[in-house]
């Protein structure tokens, strides 16, 4: 954060702030929301908090209530609805193996027919 705090302008600063913020929400959302709150662009601020919504903390519309544009916040609340899509995207629970063929019933394996 300290890296991003010493850049000039407030855009490369906003641009640097964006591209840690996942990883600073995932070691401690309070620090999170703190980096988050000082992005002065906007719509950086609200992909940040659908971002986090998305990857870090799909349980819960706190994230999606922070976001400005009416959209991105609806889109935001469509999928904190939507927890089977939560487990998915966390590789929890509910994930199940890639489709494949069905498991065969007894009698002889398949094989060419005569």
């Amino acid at each position: 954060m300290e890296g991003c705090a010493a850049l000039g302008s407030t855009g490369d600063r906003d641009e640097c702030y964006a591209s840690i913020a996942v990883d600073v929400f995932r070691e401690d959302l309070d620090q999170g929301e703190e980096l988050a709150r000082g992005i002065v662009d906007p719509t950086i601020r609200d992909f940040v908090y659908l971002t986090v919504t998305r990857e870090v903390d799909p349980s819960t519309p706190r994230w999606c209530d922070q976001i400005r544009e009416p959209a991105l916040a609806s889109r935001c609340r469509v999928m904190v609805s939507r927890p089977h899509l939560h487990r998915e995207l966390l590789g929890g629970e509910g994930k199940g193996p890639p489709p494949g063929p069905p498991p065969r019933g007894p009698g002889p394996p398949p094989g060419p027919t005569r």
